[in-house]
């Protein structure tokens, strides 16, 4: 039988995980009328709650990553044959925003077995229920480490890398670090309609 949801352990904020840092060249299947910096602090969201300590900005290390976790939901729950997003309801509010993350963010990296165990967590951990992903994000926001944020496992594109970033003062204000601009919209993307049409999704 399964067991209750994994919580952080009582010593939480006593345990140590290897830290890696996040640069480079990150995207997001971004809202144009939103900020190019858009922190989330909904609760609809994995990792964010306006309970929180910080908002959140989520990042996925391709467009294609980032296009599955904006509609890979809404898709799933279509049957095969007639799956479609809606030029005017999906695509044309939406535009690519590409990061160029310099100097690096100070993270760890939950997709890793010997950082999950050091956590005391295991691999479904950042897949459970939004109640338990953000108990967790709230521990790792106010562990001592004073981490900026955490890679983690695209929850719809297999083993794709996302990135999500803690708005602790500092980030909120280095708006340079961060290298955000506007990389065109997707309804002008071809290599993006040519790939909803290998994978026989219709655009209405």
């Amino acid at each position: 039988m399964r067991g209750s949801p994994r919580l952080p352990p009582g010593d939480f904020a006593a345990r140590t995980f290897p830290h890696v840092p996040a640069r480079g060249t990150f995207y997001r299947c971004a809202v144009t009328a939103r900020p190019l910096l858009d922190w989330d602090d909904r609760a609809t969201s994995r990792f964010s709650s306006p309970t929180l300590p910080f908002p959140v900005l989520y990042l996925s290390e391709s467009r294609i990553t980032g296009f599955w976790e904006c509609f890979g939901d809404e898709l799933n729950d279509q049957p095969d044959g007639h799956k479609a997003l809606y030029r005017t309801k999906h695509l044309a509010p939406r535009q690519w925003v590409r990061f160029q993350i310099r100097p690096p963010l100070r993270v760890i990296d939950v997709t890793k077995a010997a950082t999950l165990r050091k956590m005391g967590a295991d691999a479904g951990t950042f897949l459970a229920e939004y109640a338990v992903t953000q108990r967790w994000v709230e521990a790792l926001m106010s562990h001592p480490a004073n981490l900026d944020g955490f890679f983690y496992r695209s929850r719809l594109d297999g083993e794709a890398q996302c990135l999500a970033v803690f708005g602790r003062p500092h980030l909120l204000r280095a708006h340079k670090r961060f290298g955000a601009k506007a990389d065109g919209l997707l309804l002008k993307d071809t290599r993006l309609l040519l790939f909803l049409a290998e994978q026989d999704i219709g655009v209405l």
